[in-house]
């Protein structure tokens, strides 16, 4: 058995505060720790068995439809445990969703203030005697949480400014995903 599958062979009365201990860890607050639940699972265990429960409870608070009992009952969990710990994240759904919107928000710190480009066109170097290359000339004003602003200066090619496009897509699809 593997994931949330593992709370079905641990003793029912350690289950609500294993929940409640998972929701602490997600909240920045103590994490669950083995040595406290030890009766529960072996060590092997309490891996897949932490982590499959955040995941469920990251599932759980990201919809907004309150229906919290589906996500629990698609895991193939027991009713009498579904029951159990669809009423300890009930009493937390809101405190587990701020949480995680303050870990979304506290992941880019820092922020583009201004942007400038310039397109220019390298005819030659010291290595060649015709380039024509076009390079795209970059500055960035950034600034900081910290109050600091960096000036960030890059001249790229067109191969090297097609993969920055295409990483800053990516992180933006990653950042959107990210929002609870």
């Amino acid at each position: 058995m593997s994931g949330l599958g593992i709370l079905a062979e641990c003793p029912k009365n350690l289950v609500e505060p294993l929940t409640h201990r998972v929701i602490d860890g997600l909240c920045s607050r103590t994490q669950p720790r083995v040595v406290d639940f030890e009766k529960m699972v072996s060590p092997s265990q309490w891996r897949q068995l932490t982590t499959a429960l955040q995941d469920a409870l990251k599932k759980v608070a990201r919809t907004d439809d309150g229906n919290v009992k589906d996500t629990f009952e698609s895991s193939g969990l027991p009713s009498n445990l579904v029951e159990i710990v669809t009423g300890a994240v009930i009493a937390r759904v809101d405190e587990l969703r701020e949480a995680l919107l303050s870990n979304t928000e506290t992941i880019a710190t820092s922020t583009i203030q201004d942007f400038d480009w310039n397109i220019a066109v390298a005819v030659a170097s010291d290595k060649m005697a015709t380039l024509n290359e076009p390079l795209m000339q970059l500055s960035l004003n950034v600034a900081h949480s910290s109050g600091n602003d960096d000036d960030i200066h890059m001249e790229l090619s067109l191969s090297e400014l097609q993969t920055l496009i295409s990483k800053l897509e990516s992180a933006n699809k990653v950042v959107r995903d990210l929002v609870v």
